[in-house]
């Protein structure tokens, strides 16, 4: 199994019961969040741009490794990974 972490407000707003979700092994992010949208739908839609990458405005980490660094979506995964999903803070 591998623990995805969401925006509070995200799940909020797909009005999931809780910011956690207990899925499934996937080999890599892209089709743990593919599978995460099929418990959450619109998931990806916040997550994705039309070309499927990650929106710039938000940082996945599996583990404490930048997702974008290991691969982007083709991140591998293993079993008893957590995944984060935050929010890029920015400003002046």
């Amino acid at each position: 199994m591998i623990r995805l972490v969401l925006p509070r407000d995200l799940a909020a707003l797909l009005r999931l019961p809780d910011h956690e979700l207990e899925l499934p092994c996937a080999p890599t992010l892209g089709e743990l969040l593919r599978s995460a949208d099929e418990v959450a739908p619109g998931l990806l839609r916040f997550l994705c741009e039309a070309d499927g990458a990650l929106r710039p405005h938000l940082l996945a980490f599996v583990g404490e490794e930048d997702a974008r660094k290991a691969g982007g979506l083709a991140a591998p995964l293993r079993d008893g990974d957590e995944v984060w999903i935050l929010r890029a803070v920015s400003g002046g």
